[in-house]
């Protein structure tokens, strides 16, 4: 059974968002991390659990107008599925203003660069040394 809602702070699975996040990204975010997050007006969370397990989720913040995509994974064994898409879509169904929509991702991440250019994220501008190591990142948006 596949069941996608939205969180905010009262609501979030702080440790399941937390185990999610390090086995998607080298530079993982603990429980606390979430909850400090959590705390910054107008930041919510779309989770997607399958079978009452949490496979992915997006963190985003729109505290007035414009949007930012704070983070998005999926769970490995839950990739290449089309969770990617039905995260992003949810999301951008809960935004209730108009404005835009902005997020980073690293240029090498392509899987993620063609989900966003499928929802019609187009490519601004490269933050040079961005990540970790001196990776740069893609700075992404789109209207709403």
């Amino acid at each position: 059974m596949v069941d996608i809602y939205r969180f905010d702070i009262d609501t979030a699975p702080y440790a399941d968002l937390a185990r999610v996040h390090d086995l998607c990204f080298t530079e993982s975010w603990d429980e606390d991390t979430f909850e400090a997050m959590l705390t910054v007006y107008g930041t919510f969370g779309i989770a997607l659990k399958i079978d009452q397990a949490l496979q992915g989720f997006v963190l985003y913040r729109q505290p007035f107008d414009d949007t930012e995509i704070l983070t998005i994974c999926v769970h490995p064994n839950a990739e290449k599925k089309g969770n990617g898409s039905l995260l992003v879509q949810h999301m951008l169904q809960h935004l209730k203003k108009p404005g835009k929509c902005f997020l980073e991702v690293s240029p090498k991440n392509i899987d993620a660069v063609k989900l966003y250019e499928k929802f019609k994220f187009t490519t601004m501008n490269t933050r040079k040394d961005y990540y970790e190591k001196g990776l740069d990142a893609y700075v992404m948006m789109r209207e709403i």
